[in-house]
C-alpha cells in the first residue's frame, strides 16, 4: 500500500502536464469590444466569435475584429447589443441581437437582417431553428416557416436532435 500511492501520485503528475493546456484571455485592453461575453462559436477556419453588449468580436489569434451596427448602412448587423451568436455552415453566422437576426457571409463580408422581431433563442442543426414568443420557426430558402405553436407559453431555449425539437419554456419542457 505504500508504495502505491506514491505512484499514483506520480502517474497523476505525468498525466497532468502532458495535456500542456494553454489560456489566455481577452478583454477590452486585448481590442475586445466589452468584457461581457454573451455566446461564444468557433468557425470552419478556426476564428472564434464572441457575442457582446457592444457588437461581435471576431479573433483570428492575432487580432480582434468589431462589427457594429451602424446607422444608414443596410449590410450591416441588426443592432449592438449582441445576444447570442452561432456558426451555422462553412461561411455563415447566424447573430441574435435585441433588434433581430442577422445572417452574416463570411465569404462577402456582409451582414442581412433576416428576422427583424425579438426572439428568444436560437439553434442550428442543418438548419436555423428560432424561438420567437410560443412560436418555433425553420429558415430555410430565404425565409422563416412556422413549424410548430406552443400554446400559452413562451420558449425561452431550443435543442434539435435526430429532427426531434426539445423547447424550453418557463413552465419547463
Amino acid at each position: 500500500m505504500k508504495l502505491i500511492l506514491p505512484f499514483l501520485f506520480l502517474l497523476i503528475s505525468v498525466c497532468l502536464d502532458a495535456q500542456n493546456i494553454s489560456f489566455r484571455h481577452l478583454t477590452i485592453e486585448e481590442g475586445l469590444s466589452d468584457n461581457s461575453v454573451m455566446s461564444i462559436c468557433q468557425d470552419s477556419k478556426g476564428r472564434m466569435w464572441f457575442a457582446t453588449r457592444n457588437g461581435l468580436n471576431m479573433y483570428d489569434g492575432a487580432r480582434v475584429r468589431i462589427y457594429r451596427n451602424e446607422k444608414g448602412i443596410s449590410d450591416c448587423l441588426a443592432g449592438n447589443l449582441v445576444e447570442q451568436v452561432i456558426c451555422g455552415g462553412k461561411d455563415t453566422l447566424f447573430v441574435k441581437t435585441r433588434q433581430g437576426v442577422s445572417l452574416y457571409d463570411v465569404r462577402l463580408d456582409k451582414f442581412t437582417t433576416i428576422f427583424t422581431e425579438n426572439s428568444s433563442s436560437l439553434y442550428y442543426e442543418k438548419s436555423l431553428f428560432l424561438s420567437a414568443g410560443d412560436s418555433i420557426m425553420r429558415y430555410s430558402g430565404g425565409k422563416f416557416d412556422k413549424i410548430c405553436k406552443i400554446t400559452g407559453k413562451a420558449t425561452t431555449k431550443l435543442l434539435v436532435y435526430n429532427d426531434t425539437i426539445m423547447a424550453g419554456t418557463d413552465s419547463g419542457l
